[in-house]
């Protein structure tokens, strides 16, 4: 609908009007409960309705029936419905979840009135009372702050359409965005800190595990150190129980516990760095395998991609060779008009030759019957005159005969005349039968080259977007 809108094209030429305004309406007359399971996708069938039909009233000839099936009571009683049982009305950010998309619903009935406003005045009035309506602001606060760039756009265009009534309340609007982000703002630190805290409640054991895995690797490593201290530690025991000891050897034993002290405290602190450098291994190594995984996912993602091309390519080379199929079959189907024509031109100078001859025919007939009443009224006046002059009978006789014999040709001549007239005009009705079937098939072969040409318009189109 998008696209024929954009052209500048009628609906009502490529798909059945009345089949779409039912669709709007049945979409509209949707019952929304809010305690009922499936309030989300009723919520959704309405917003979608309203959808189609801000599209259709683009449209000057479906705009009638959308304005008779969207009514202004129809319009009131959902937007009454969303300001009075949507949980965003009670401006807390903890709403329901078809909370959002009953904003959206209010806003799309909003622009609905507004485009209608022009050309029905009840859709103007009520769009005037409802921008009234104080339950509307928390709407506006919601919609404003949502991340839908459509219906952001929506909510700045009613508040910079709106004749005063909206802009009068921008403070009270912005006092409630504010509210709104703080509690958004306290929500936030809530969940960060409870992060934080399931992080570090996490963390140690993580670590107790990477250092219980790595031990043993440790004490290989160190067993070195450990067997010196060891030795030092017999040695200093075998000194200590020694009842020989003096002064100066007890000085010494001092001196070689503060080393052995000072190695073990850097042994520790080794350890430690240690079991950080095993634990950031560990981490590193992960990340290195989700790289390696998110690689692999790539390239079947990849492939996927150069599947879907070969595909499409293929399906444009199908698409090629249809089209060179359907110029040829449209050559063709030309070719045949262009034959028909002549042939049709040729019967209609045949059936004007025989109507000129029908029309010879009569005139030669109407000739014939007007001598037969001229030798009638000769034959009349011999009989009369033949009482008269009998000295003349002779001639007159001959004359009666010769008369007679021309008058019988004259008979079988326009006997003859008249059946040739009957065959003509049958052979004429015959021809304007066929002139008929021949008409309309030129009408159904016109009809199909029309829509040729619009299949090979549309064919040029989409190939020409792709």
């Amino acid at each position: 609908l998008q696209h024929l809108l954009e052209n500048k094209l009628r609906i009502s030429d490529y798909l059945s009007c009345e089949v779409v305004v039912q669709l709007v309406e049945d979409c509209l007359k949707t019952t929304l409960d809010t305690s009922h399971p499936l309030i989300f996708e009723k919520s959704e069938r309405v917003y979608e309705g309203m959808r189609l039909a801000i599209m259709l009233s683009y449209d000057s000839t479906v705009r009638t029936d959308v304005l008779e099936i969207v009514h202004p009571a129809l319009c009131s009683h959902i937007f009454q419905f969303q300001l009075s049982s949507n949980c965003c009305s009670l401006t807390s950010t903890s709403n329901a979840s078809w909370s959002f998309i009953g904003v959206k619903i209010v806003f799309e009935v909003l622009t609905f009135l507004d485009n209608q406003s022009a050309f029905s005045k009840p859709h103007s009035l009520l769009y005037d009372d409802l921008l009234k309506d104080q339950r509307l602001l928390p709407f506006f606060v919601c919609g404003l702050l949502s991340n839908d760039e459509c219906l952001i756009a929506n909510v700045l265009r009613l508040i910079t359409s709106a004749h005063g009534a909206i802009p009068s309340h921008i403070q009270h609007i912005a006092k409630l965005m504010s509210l709104w982000i703080q509690e958004l703002k306290g929500e936030k630190l809530q969940e960060n800190n409870r992060l934080n805290q399931n992080h570090d409640k996490s963390s140690p054991v993580v670590d107790l595990s990477a250092v219980t895995s790595e031990r043993n690797n440790i004490n290989i490593k160190n067993s070195v150190d450990e067997q010196q201290i060891k030795e030092l530690d017999a040695l200093l025991e075998k000194l200590k129980c020694s009842q020989t000891l003096d002064g100066r050897f007890s000085e010494i034993m001092n001196v070689y516990e503060m080393k052995i002290t000072a190695v073990e405290s850097e042994n520790r602190q080794l350890q430690t760095e240690l079991y950080s450098r095993i634990f950031n291994q560990q981490k590193n190594d992960c990340s290195f395998a989700r790289f390696i995984s998110f690689g692999e996912e790539a390239k079947k993602e990849a492939e996927t991609l150069r599947q879907v091309l070969r595909k499409a390519e293929q399906k444009n080379d199908q698409l090629s060779e249809e089209l060179k199929q359907k110029r040829s079959e449209i050559n063709e189907q030309q070719c045949r008009i262009e034959q028909l024509k002549k042939s049709l031109d040729e019967k209609l100078n045949l059936v004007e030759s025989l109507r000129n001859a029908e029309n010879a025919l009569r005139k030669q007939a109407e000739c014939l019957e007007a001598s037969l009443e001229v030798a009638q009224k000769e034959a009349e006046s011999e009989k009369i005159m033949h009482g008269q002059i009998r000295e003349h009978y002779s001639k007159m006789k001959v004359n009666f005969e010769a008369v007679s014999a021309r008058l019988i040709e004259a008979k079988e001549d326009i006997k003859r005349m008249r059946s040739n007239i009957e065959k003509l005009k049958v052979d004429n009705a015959k021809q304007e039968e066929v002139n008929d079937q021949l008409v309309s098939k030129i009408a159904n072969l016109e009809e199909e080259l029309r829509k040729h040409s619009e299949i090979q318009e549309m064919i040029h189109k989409l190939t020409g977007r792709k």
